[in-house]
């Protein structure tokens, strides 16, 4: 390679190194702006209950139907549609709980609250 073919491509992969840190930079600024409005969203979640429990029939009506398309009762049977935003929320508690590695794992182990990995309940650990 010549000296001029070696500039030009030094030119050439520094620019493109500049694109590649400018994207870099605004995706971590996605990525953070993201992670605030999880958190946010995480917070207002929490203080909804303690919204609806204080607020005037008009109030819960509204809460509702910012989370749910339908709801429905009958015959002691309640059932719900969440609205999009909110589906995956409610989807989590769908999924099953197993210490089995091929199937799905949201958060702790089959059974409950308690844990019934026998690695983690080993005799050793239990006294």
């Amino acid at each position: 390679m010549d000296p001029v073919a070696y500039a030009s491509e030094v030119q050439r992969l520094e620019g493109e190194l500049q694109e590649v840190e400018k994207n870099l930079i605004a995706t971590k600024e996605t990525a953070e702006e993201m992670l605030n409005t999880i958190l946010e969203f995480s917070e207002l979640v929490k203080m909804a209950s303690i919204t609806y429990k204080y607020a005037n029939p008009r109030e819960r009506h509204n809460l509702l139907t910012q989370a749910f398309t339908e709801l429905r009762l009958a015959n002691d049977d309640f059932t719900y549609d969440p609205k999009e935003g909110f589906l995956k929320l409610f989807q989590r508690h769908d999924k099953k709980k197993t210490h089995l590695d091929e199937q799905d794992v949201v958060s702790g182990s089959g059974g409950g609250a308690r844990t019934h990995d026998p690695r983690i309940n080993s005799p050793l650990l239990c006294h």
